[in-house]
């Protein structure tokens, strides 16, 4: 929108001028380099042996749930010294 609000009748009441084309060639540039790099930086991360999920098994005791659910309504007092 603000690239081209230059271009619209309303520029010469805002007092814009159009930007130089020179400058969409570098914004062309930019994005497209930066989209590269981040294509090749991701490839390099997940080729990676630490990056490979790896499912973890939750292995819970059977009392799990009630114990989390006691949880609340115990209260924890330090031992006598």
């Amino acid at each position: 929108m603000g690239a081209t609000l230059p271009f619209t009748p309303l520029a010469r009441l805002l007092g814009f001028r159009s930007l130089p084309s020179l400058f969409f060639l570098a914004l062309t540039l930019m994005v497209i380099s930066y989209l590269a790099l981040i294509e090749v930086r991701k490839r390099w991360f997940y080729r990676l042996p630490s990056a490979r999920a790896t499912p973890l098994r939750w292995h819970r005791a059977p009392s799990h749930r009630l114990h989390r659910r006691a949880a609340r309504f115990t209260s924890h007092s330090l031992p006598d010294a």
